[in-house]
């Protein structure tokens, strides 16, 4: 007489219909929670929670030109959208290649900052900071310097940017 499985043993079907469900919805939390990344919220936002490889992930950030928002990058795959957003131990990444492509009339990413999320207001004595593809680099918009990393960065809803250098 064969056993039969017990409701809480995974078996084989009930793990290729996770697998299923996974990859048409979204993916699983560490917990192993099915966590939804297609359901947009009431903002209109792809999510905003928080990111599943845990609190210290690398996120990247970039200015989505068209709905004149941050987007938020997390592992390679766009997690959401917001109008304002900051970010901790922050590297500044830029693709000369890519640069060169979009300065010749292809639309690409090509320019973000790296870092992790962080919950805070900018400081008084932050640093105004931006990119332009016509200059290598982001620059301190005050003096003109090249900059590569910074403590922090607040990406504010009116599109600028300020840096704790």
């Amino acid at each position: 007489m064969a056993a039969t499985a017990s409701p809480s043993e995974p078996t084989y079907e009930r793990a290729v219909a996770l697998l299923e469900l996974v990859f048409h919805v979204g993916r699983l939390t560490d917990e192993g929670r099915l966590w939804r990344t297609t359901a947009p919220s009431s903002s209109g936002c792809s999510r905003s929670l928080p990111s599943p490889t845990g609190p210290t992930a690398v996120t990247d950030i970039y200015r989505h030109r068209p709905k004149r928002l941050w987007s938020v990058r997390d592992s390679g795959r766009v997690s959401g959208h917001r109008q304002a957003v900051a970010l901790a131990d922050c590297r500044f990444r830029v693709s000369e290649a890519g640069r060169l492509r979009a300065l010749r009339g292809r639309r690409e990413v090509h320019a973000h900052v790296s870092g992790t999320l962080l919950d805070a207001l900018p400081p008084a004595g932050a640093v105004p900071i931006g990119y332009r593809i016509d200059e290598p680099g982001f620059r301190r918009r005050d003096t003109g310097e090249i900059i590569h990393a910074a403590k922090a960065v607040y990406f504010l809803e009116d599109g600028s940017c300020v840096a704790v250098l």
